[in-house]
């Protein structure tokens, strides 16, 4: 059958022309002169775009008596020439040919030999903070103290079990910083703003469990990035804002340490920055925000992608500031230029429409309710989810708003019960949501504007009461500001 060749025809097709050379120097100096059986098949799975049984039988036929045997053999001589040919490119198989020529020596029983190479193993894992090798060597070192010198025994005993336990704390701290970090962004993702009793529990354990990991190891830039990332994130989950932008500052600090160019991390870095605008944004620090703005702004990188990715998040920050100073002016001058950007641009779907949003409210917030129902409706349209279930939510509550306000009255009665059915079907985080709804559906059965002022009012009292919760607070910043709108709808 074709699928028995399947995988050797990959593995072939797989090399680069470097690799198929090293092989056949290196087949060439273990194979027995007189046949040439493993090159004649190698050539012939080379050349042909599919395997093909019948031609593979009939070109082989009278070439070796155990077609299955040679092209078992033929794969695996591949791999060792694959293994020796990135043994000199690549640290981690550099190291495993070590481990492995140790095993020979102490299985020959030239113990002084495997212990000097397994001292230049340990060496060489410290310099390259390898501590998953280093264990290996350390067990490796374990087995040989036995033939040391009496005199030795006891101090390097001692210094081994004691790297063992160091190297070992180390990978279960990385490990628990790799699984923190993912666990802080699923909590930010469906339990913001945070009310789970238990989920706080567990994310206020996992901070200090971070906390300790940061004070006992010292890691390389992956796992420091990754550790305060996620310290920053659940303090910002648990609204422990200082602390969240402090961590975070850490982050940015360690990013503009490195190459990032080198290290292809330069969007990675736009989108730390975008946490820490969101962070100040959160805690009022608009000044910082407006430094911090003006730095991206000036920002200029090699990767086209990470540029549009820079400009795109720089627009929703500023969108973001300017929204809660209320400074339409400012909003006023960037419109035509932001929307023609992320029209013509392929950005992340969530930055695209937090400034969608974000351009709702203005419209609405400054009366230009036409320009409010085009871009509600472009949002309505769109097949596009938010990871903030909220945001769906609202787009749907200022829809009422502008029909409300462009008393579309006919309308109304089934745009109330479609955002009704919706809030019921998706999972709505804030407690203001359904308030806000229900104030809604009573405006619309009102008899008088002396009603409807009265309705008013008493959902102004609401909401400004629920401003007095910090998390509830966040909301009317987040989307729109329905007590700053309220206010001008009763004057």
């Amino acid at each position: 059958m074709a699928d028995s060749w399947k995988t050797l025809h990959q593995l072939i097709h797989s090399m680069s022309p470097t690799e198929k050379g090293y092989f056949r120097k290196f087949q060439s100096g273990y194979r027995v002169k007189e046949t040439k059986v493993y090159d004649y098949l190698f050539d012939l799975l080379e050349e042909m775009e599919s395997p093909h049984d019948e031609l593979i039988l009939k070109a082989m036929k009278n070439k070796c008596k155990n077609l299955q045997s040679t092209r078992a053999y033929l794969y695996q001589q591949i791999l060792k020439s694959l293994r020796n040919y990135n043994s000199k490119k690549n640290m981690h198989f550099d190291f495993r040919e070590q481990l492995d020529t140790i095993e020979i020596l102490q299985t020959k029983g030239l113990y002084k030999e495997a212990y000097h190479l397994i001292e230049k193993g340990l060496a060489r894992c410290k310099e390259t903070f390898t501590p998953t090798y280093e264990l290996l060597f350390l067990h490796y070192q374990k087995n040989a103290i036995q033939f040391l010198e009496e005199n030795k025994k006891p101090l390097v005993r001692n210094q081994n079990n004691a790297s063992i336990i160091s190297a070992a704390e180390f990978i279960t701290g990385r490990q628990h910083i790799i699984e923190g970090y993912a666990k802080s962004i699923q909590w930010l993702n469906n339990h913001f703003p945070l009310y789970d009793e238990q989920v706080k529990t567990e994310a206020n354990i996992l901070l200090q469990q971070l906390i300790t990991i940061a004070q006992q190891h010292e890691f390389d830039f992956g796992e420091k990035n990754l550790l305060y990332a996620g310290m920053a994130n659940i303090c910002r989950l648990t609204l422990r804002l200082e602390e969240a932008v402090r961590y975070q500052l850490v982050t940015i600090q360690l990013m503009e340490s490195i190459n990032l160019i080198a290290l292809n991390r330069e969007t990675s870095y736009v989108g730390a920055l975008l946490n820490l605008g969101s962070m100040l944004f959160e805690n009022k620090q608009y000044r910082e925000l407006g430094q911090l703005i003006d730095k991206m702004e000036n920002l200029k990188f090699q990767s086209p992608s990470a540029n549009i990715v820079n400009e795109s998040v720089t627009y929703v920050l500023k969108i973001h500031l300017h929204s809660d100073t209320r400074q339409f002016d400012e909003i006023n001058k960037y419109i035509n230029t932001g929307e023609t950007f992320f029209e013509t641009n392929n950005t992340i779907p969530n930055i695209t429409f937090d400034f969608h949003i974000r351009l709702l409210a203005y419209y609405i917030n400054t009366k230009q309710f036409d320009n409010a129902l085009n871009k509600v409706n472009f949002m309505l349209n769109s097949n596009y989810t938010h990871s903030q279930p909220s945001f769906h939510i609202h787009v749907r509550l200022m829809n009422i708003i502008i029909h409300y306000k462009l008393k579309h009255t006919l309308l109304l009665p089934s745009l109330f019960r479609n955002t009704y059915r919706f809030m019921s079907n998706y999972r709505h985080t804030y407690k203001t949501e359904a308030t806000i709804l229900n104030f809604l559906r009573r405006t619309l059965n009102s008899r008088d504007a002396g009603e409807t002022k009265t309705i008013m009012l008493n959902l102004l009292n609401k909401l400004q009461l629920a401003t007095t919760e910090q998390a509830e607070e966040a909301f009317f910043r987040s989307y729109f500001d329905y007590i700053t709108w309220l206010k001008f709808e009763i004057e």
